[in-house]
């Protein structure tokens, strides 16, 4: 047994004055009768020289105490032991992934469920009871190790927040039954879930008694489940280009569903498209939403929105940005040194040539997503962008080494593979060069001849590079049409390392990685609904361990080549949008026991107390006017004597 409210039973004091009350003597008023003989008994009261008289047993004495006794217990909330052992340790897994946030029928969110029932549980400890709470998102939380301070336990229950992110017990539970076998005494798991789970392996709690409880209940829901965007080529004077945004629609319900899906850029009210569609139960549909836009509208965001809402709003939207267009900026340097390498990039009409002199190559600003092609020279760090080396002199350069070779090569391999390589046939080529490359990765090589490596592939901090030992023109390589598509692989590579950087839609949950100057060391980015953030941006690349909110993720920064970055991110996932059905009973293995609603290991019998007090209390009325009329009749029978 122990008490909610222990400072309740301060009403006991209030027994000592009732005590007194019945123990004191009344004090009585002088009269003047005929006679005393009716009187001696109070004659004799009078004649005692103490002010207190002896106690007698009487009921309504006895009604009063024990109704003062039962409303102090009453208030100070006893709860005694229900079925089950009482907890030393309590481990508590609180589920805080998308579905969560799911309203149930009176609006209220199920991670308030979740809440109230873990307050119920932490009231219905004994006292001294250690606990310890683990958040479960996509990867687990420890909020408090094991504690004995409930109030800093309730502090970070009341902070705690869904996610918009996949759930997984998996390493919560695993990290709780794991601390759980390392304590002394009695110790148990409680799973506080919906049972929507996107990772649906077993999770093993044996050794470890384990509650699981669920909360809420089936609810329909219509999501999104899959975004894409396409911009076609522009045409005509204005430079309008179509835009067709790709979304799939999954009805997660047991009714039909009506819905508006509508399109509009981030920020701006005003609809570019919008249409109705009608899914039928557990379909799965597609809409296209088009638009034209201009060349201001590249990477711009686009939202995705279905109206009415349902009772999970999070995959109710989702989030992409305008494609940039196919025009891909070239820096040759320099920019008349290998005519045919020139000649075959001027071929491609998507292709925008600048010529920048080495010497003011590192000082000149570079446009973000350009490819650098350095001929004859070897860059002395790390290219900003995706980069290709042509002959440059014996030595090191950068990860590899240009080392001398005979000067007839016959080719012997190349890595089909490779996209820089792809659809070519390089078995005819004839290339006198006396430079080879060493390499201490044989995975690296691209183009291989008896007497080594001629093109290697390079990955340093993000950036794409390729090394060509030798010049094309000591080669018959430009007379033969595969060198035109080996220099259109080039450009495409950098094209699409380009657009996958600029256009690049995080998963919640999961780390954003974005390439930035190599010369950075901060980057400060604004997440959805909240604060500011600075990130510390190291050998190019600023790193955002998780993604806890689907939406816009600006990314800023300053430093010789300043810029900026629009990365959206969204959930996406059928599993959290399943709000209809739960964990299969084979994910727990283990001894494990189900609820539905609060937990309570305690009993409380406050109401019961409360409601034997007032019975004492009205059966001592009754007994008081019961009397009185009894008495009645008596002394109007001496009166009339």
């Amino acid at each position: 047994m122990n008490f909610a409210n222990s400072s309740g039973l301060w009403l006991l004091g209030l027994l000592a004055p009732l005590l007194v009350m019945y123990i004191l003597k009344i004090q009585r008023k002088r009269e003047v009768v005929a006679s005393t003989w009716l009187w001696q008994t109070a004659q004799r009261d009078l004649q005692a020289r103490h002010p207190f008289r002896r106690l007698r047993a009487q009921l309504p004495l006895l009604l009063q105490l024990l109704a003062l006794v039962l409303l102090a217990l009453a208030v100070a909330g006893p709860r005694a032991p229900g079925t089950g052992p009482l907890v030393k340790h309590l481990a508590i897994v609180v589920d805080i992934s998308a579905s969560m946030q799911t309203r149930e029928a009176q609006g209220t969110p199920r991670l308030e469920l979740a809440r109230e029932a873990i307050v119920q549980r932490l009231a219905a400890l004994e006292p001294g009871a250690e606990v310890m709470l683990i958040s479960a998102g996509k990867e687990a939380q420890v909020l408090t190790p094991f504690e004995r301070d409930r109030r800093r336990v309730l502090k970070h229950l009341a902070e705690l927040k869904a996610q918009d992110v996949e759930g997984s017990l998996l390493s919560a539970v695993s990290l709780s039954v794991s601390r759980l076998r390392q304590v002394d005494g009695e110790a148990r798991l409680l799973i506080v879930t919906d049972g929507a789970l996107a990772d649906a392996r077993p999770i093993m709690t044996r050794g470890v008694p384990t509650e699981v409880l669920r909360v809420g209940s089936p609810q329909d829901n219509l999501a999104i489940t899959r975004v894409d965007v396409v911009r076609e080529p522009g045409d005509g004077d204005e430079g309008l280009s179509p835009v067709h945004v790709f979304a799939s629609l999954k009805n997660h319900g047991k009714s039909v569903r009506n819905v508006y899906a509508t399109l509009r850029l981030r920020n701006v009210p005003e609809p570019l498209a919008s249409r109705q569609v009608q899914l039928q139960p557990s379909e799965e549909a597609p809409v296209v939403l088009t638009f034209e836009s201009v060349p201001s509208d590249e990477g711009a965001g686009l939202i995705v929105e279905l109206s009415p809402h349902d009772a999970l709003g999070v995959d109710d939207v989702a989030y992409a940005t305008v494609p940039h267009s196919r025009k891909q900026t070239v820096i040759l340097s320099p920019g008349d040194k290998s005519p045919w390498l020139r000649r075959a990039l001027l071929a491609d009409p998507d292709v925008e040539l600048l010529a920048i002199p080495p010497d003011r190559l590192e000082s000149a600003p570079i446009p973000q997503g350009a490819l650098l092609i350095y001929v004859g020279h070897c860059p002395s760090r790390v290219p900003p962008e995706s980069y290709v080396v042509v002959a440059p002199p014996l030595g090191p350069c950068l990860v590899d080494e240009l080392v001398p070779s005979p000067e007839a090569h016959q080719i012997t391999q190349w890595n089909e593979t490779d996209s820089r390589l792809r659809f070519l046939s390089l078995g005819d080529l004839n290339i006198h060069s006396e430079r080879r490359i060493r390499s201490d990765s044989p995975q690296r090589i691209l183009l291989e001849s008896q007497h080594g490596a001629l093109i290697t592939r390079q990955l340093l901090f993000g950036r794409e590079g390729t090394l060509v030992a030798f010049d094309f023109g000591e080669s018959d390589w430009p007379l033969k049409a595969s060198f035109v598509l080996f220099v259109r692989n080039l450009v495409e590579q950098a094209r699409t390392q380009r657009l996958r950087v600029s256009q690049g839609v995080a998963r919640t949950g999961e780390p954003l990685r974005l390439s930035v100057p190599l010369d950075l060391t901060q980057v400060e980015v604004q997440l959805p609904e909240a604060q500011p953030l600075t990130l510390t941006a190291q050998d190019g690349v600023a790193l955002l361990p998780s993604v806890p909110r689907s939406g816009f993720h600006f990314f800023s920064w300053q430093g010789h080549t300043p810029g900026s970055a629009l990365v959206p991110a969204n959930l996406l996932s059928t599993a959290e949008s399943q709000l209809l059905t739960s964990a299969p009973p084979e994910t727990f293995s283990g001894k494990v026991s189900e609820r539905t609603g609060a937990a309570g290991h305690l009993v409380d019998y406050s109401w019961l107390l409360g409601a034997a007090a007032l019975g004492c209390l009205l059966l001592d009325v009754w007994y008081f006017t019961r009397q009185r009329r009894q008495k009645l009749p008596a002394e109007i029978s001496v009166r009339r004597l």
